[in-house]
């Protein structure tokens, strides 16, 4: 009896690899029961991933403080700024659906561009002309160095998924779950397991 609940245990709380390539223009979903408080049902768009290390931002952290209150220039500019990670929470990053800003902005994935021109950016914001569905504007990133999040992949604090378009509009507190219920069954029981289990 007591091996078969060990067992029981140990298949719960297995996290097998998705199989999706670890690149840019991919997700990190963190896994429930290994992450810390920090990024606790987190999901990561991946801007940068090369052999010097890796860049992204978290796409469900909108936070109480508005563009406007960043840039007092753009005093009528109520875009929602959004926490993208622990590291440089003194800059200013973007992600947005613009494809006719799209020259001077790498592609993520189809029809999601990340950076731009910041002047034109910032014209278009002044007279109004820029949605808040099209454009998402984040307080810092998320980076690992060399070799460090290739380590907590096999620590089991992420697993890999692919960005699809819809998740660019999916309410913030849906996104981990709706992104958990694309990688199939062998991570259901996740969906189970209490907020914040790390503290238990």
């Amino acid at each position: 009896m007591v091996k078969q609940m060990r067992t029981l245990q140990e298949k719960f709380f297995e996290v097998p690899p998705t199989g999706i390539p670890l690149e840019k223009g991919r997700l990190l979903v963190s896994v429930p029961f290994n992450s810390d408080g920090y990024f606790d049902r987190t999901v990561i768009l991946l801007v940068e991933h090369n052999s010097e290390g890796a860049m992204g931002f978290i796409l469900n952290r909108p936070m109480h403080v508005y563009l406007k209150d960043v840039l007092p220039d753009l005093s009528g500019c109520l875009h929602v700024l959004h926490n993208g990670g622990p590291v440089g929470l003194d800059r200013l990053f973007y992600l947005h659906r613009y494809e006719q800003l799209a020259e001077n902005a790498q592609q993520l994935a189809e029809g999601l561009y990340f950076g731009g021109s910041a002047s034109e950016i910032r014209s278009l914001l002044s007279v109004g002309l820029m949605e808040e569905e099209r454009i998402r504007f984040f307080a810092g990133y998320s980076g690992w160095s060399a070799g460090q999040l290739e380590r907590e992949l096999d620590e089991q604090v992420w697993v890999v998924a692919d960005m699809r378009k819809e998740y660019f509009d999916a309410p913030s507190n849906r996104l981990w779950r709706n992104v958990v219920h694309t990688l199939g069954d062998a991570y259901c029981s996740w969906l189970d397991i209490p907020d914040r289990a790390f503290y238990n």
